[in-house]
Parts: C-alpha cells; sequence; structure tokens
C-alpha cells in the first residue's frame, strides 16, 4: 500500500489538488471516494508525499487524505517555512490530527517545542501517534480547548469523527454527531501559570471560536507578541477589530484584500507591527500568486 501511496503523490499536483476537492464539491461521488480511499489508505501509516512535510510519516486516520498527499494549504504549509525558525516554541491551537504538528517539529527541530490543543480524545491519540511515527518528542497535547476563561464547554462532534467545534461558536455542522463536554482554557490563565512556555508562533483554527481564543490570550499577546496564523470562519470583523486592538499588522494569505474584504474562510498571517523584520515575509505571503490552497472544510 506504500508503493500505492507513492505511485499517487507522483501524480500531477493539479490532479491531486482535484481529487482531494471534489468529494466537497460533489457529495453524491463521496461514498465511491470513502470506499476507494478506506481500501488503499484509510488507517495505515503512511509518508507524506509532497509539501514542507515530504518524507514524513502520517496516519490520516479518517482525516482527509490531503494530509498524505501533502496538498493540503500549501499556503499554510509555506507561512510555516518562513516564520519557524529552529529553537521556537509553537502553539498549534485545533491541532486535529496533527498534520500541522509534524511539519512543526521539522521545523523548529529538537531544541524547539510544539504545543497542540486539541478537544477531541480520539484526534489527541491521532496525534500522539503521528509524532511518535517520527520520533518527535518536542510535540506535547494538552486535551482541551482554549477560549475566554477556564470552564467546560460544550463541544458539537461532526459525523466525520475528525472534527467539530464548540457550541459557543455559531451554528453545528450539518452532520453532527453527538455532543460532549469539554475541558475550556484560557491561555493567559496556562501562561501565567507557568503551566506552558509562552509562544513565538500561533496557528489557530477552531471553527469560528477565532475571537474568544485570541480574547483569552490578550495578556500573552501583548507581553510575547508571538506570529498568528488564524484560519477564519466567519469571524472576519471581530479577528480584524481584535488584531488591530494588540497593535498586530495582518495580511490575508495568496491576497491583497484585507480582512473585511475577503471571504469568510480566509487565512490571515500577522506579525506585531513593530516586527519590521516580518514585513518582506507578510508581503511574500499576502502575493496573490502564492495562494492558499484547498482546505478541509467538511
Amino acid at each position: 500500500m506504500d508503493f500505492l501511496v507513492t505511485l499517487l503523490g507522483k501524480l500531477p499536483k493539479t490532479w491531486l489538488l482535484r481529487a482531494t476537492q471534489l468529494r466537497f464539491r460533489h457529495p453524491k461521488v463521496e461514498p465511491l471516494l470513502d470506499w476507494c480511499l478506506d481500501f488503499a489508505m484509510r488507517g495505515r501509516d503512511s509518508v507524506i508525499q509532497r509539501g514542507v512535510g515530504a518524507g514524513l510519516r502520517f496516519n490520516c486516520d479518517h482525516g482527509p487524505i490531503s494530509f498524505v498527499f501533502g496538498t493540503h494549504e500549501p499556503g499554510v504549509q509555506h507561512a510555516f517555512e518562513l516564520l519557524a525558525r529552529p529553537g521556537m516554541i509553537a502553539y498549534d491551537v485545533g491541532a486535529n490530527l496533527g498534520f500541522y504538528c509534524v511539519i512543526l517539529a521539522r521545523l523548529v527541530g529538537d531544541t524547539g517545542r510544539v504545543i497542540a490543543f486539541e478537544p477531541l480524545p480520539d484526534n489527541v491519540r491521532w496525534i500522539e501517534h503521528n509524532a511518535n511515527l517520527n520520533g518527535f518528542e518536542q510535540v506535547k497535547v494538552r486535551c482541551e480547548a482554549l477560549g475566554r476563561s477556564d470552564s467546560q464547554a460544550e463541544f458539537i462532534v461532526s459525523a466525520k469523527s475528525v472534527w467539530g467545534k464548540l457550541a459557543s461558536a455559531g451554528a453545528p455542522p450539518a452532520d453532527a454527531l453527538k455532543r460532549i463536554n469539554v475541558t475550556l482554557r484560557s491561555l493567559d490563565a496556562l501562561v501565567n501559570a507557568g503551566a506552558i512556555a509562552p509562544p513565538e508562533l500561533m496557528k489557530i483554527d477552531v471553527e469560528g471560536a477565532e475571537a474568544d481564543v485570541l480574547s483569552g490570550a490578550a495578556e500573552t499577546l501583548r507581553r510575547f507578541r508571538p506570529s498568528l496564523i488564524v484560519d477564519l470562519h466567519g469571524t472576519n470583523e471581530p479577528v480584524a477589530a481584535l488584531l488591530e486592538q494588540f497593535g498586530y499588522r495582518p495580511i490575508v494569505l495568496g491576497s491583497s484584500c484585507g480582512i473585511l474584504d475577503s471571504p469568510w474562510d480566509a487565512c490571515v498571517v500577522a506579525a506585531p507591527a513593530e516586527r519590521q523584520d516580518l514585513a518582506p515575509v507578510l508581503r511574500q505571503l499576502a502575493s496573490p500568486a502564492l495562494g492558499r490552497g484547498p482546505s478541509f472544510r467538511p
């Protein structure tokens, strides 16, 4: 089966991008695709074929096969490539199965650390599995969600099992399966208590709770000034307001448009306004030629 993955991975990139998007554009073919992927790849330890993670071991379970192809959000991968450095402390907030965790672990190296926040216990096990496949002891996983404060929160799990969202983050997914209680923490509380080291780079993909995560990290952002990569979910306005309030310079990945003029699912990259050294990086990432690439939107 590794041979089949390698063979598929050598197909032209445009073919792979179309194949990984087909299930979302044409739902009627999804059962057939699922059957083919279950037979060939699901639940198997494979090798990422392209992108920044090429050569790393990964098991996508029932997540998007674009993880294994390495075609998942190439623009975001490139942002990590430009912003992550050896020895850095990077956070992956909403880590899913750990695709970006293993990429970040490669980029920050043995002297760095990747802290993953993921509220779904099954996903936590897959993050740990994928980190262990690559011998990445620098990846630490916290089974909790981030938000404005410390509490228990209701989390809606999708029927596709590898994703979900906080009930407080807007309309539930159309294929909601069940509701569970998860631990909710504010980043400021964790950092102030010394439970985790402060971040230098943060990726946030939390299905509509982006503004809550940023609000609960207000002191951390003001004190430690990490670079940010934030996936929007119709949260353009509150995220734009918070980034301005905290003194960040944002761009929309692969676009010359501002946050308020961008699609609901745009990806924002932001650096502290005083970091003039990162201005060329932001300009490069805003280039329309870069684009973002397909994302996993069940």
